[in-house]
């Protein structure tokens, strides 16, 4: 899995993927996701809402794997996310609905890396 986020919040989050089993790469630009995305196959893209070139970032993504298309969960680090993205029209989500919705993306598999 790929996540696209501040690096302030790479502690705490990247904790929180650990401790759940999902094996992730982190990225904190538009042009650092595109770069991982064309190196390695990626089922999903946890990307927080605060990415200022969201429309960049996920036109850009290159996302793919066993899926064949691209796989996005928007989130905040508030506990109940926003309505929509107002950039792409996308919900976001809070961080506990996001790692469920990470969850039920991947069935429940224990690995969500890329290869």
């Amino acid at each position: 899995m790929l996540v696209i986020a501040p690096a302030t919040l790479r502690a705490g989050l990247g904790a929180t993927l650990t401790a759940q089993g999902i094996d992730h790469r982190w990225e904190t630009t538009a042009d650092g996701a595109a770069r991982a995305g064309a190196a390695e196959l990626f089922e999903i893209a946890l990307v927080h809402a605060s990415m200022g070139t969201m429309r960049t970032l996920l036109d850009g993504s290159v996302l793919r794997g066993r899926r064949r298309g691209r796989s996005v969960i928007l989130f905040s680090m508030d506990s109940y996310g926003h309505s929509a993205s107002s950039a792409v029209g996308m919900p976001v989500f809070g961080l506990t609905q996001a790692v469920s919705a990470l969850r039920s993306a991947l069935g429940d598999s224990t690995t969500a890396g890329g290869r």
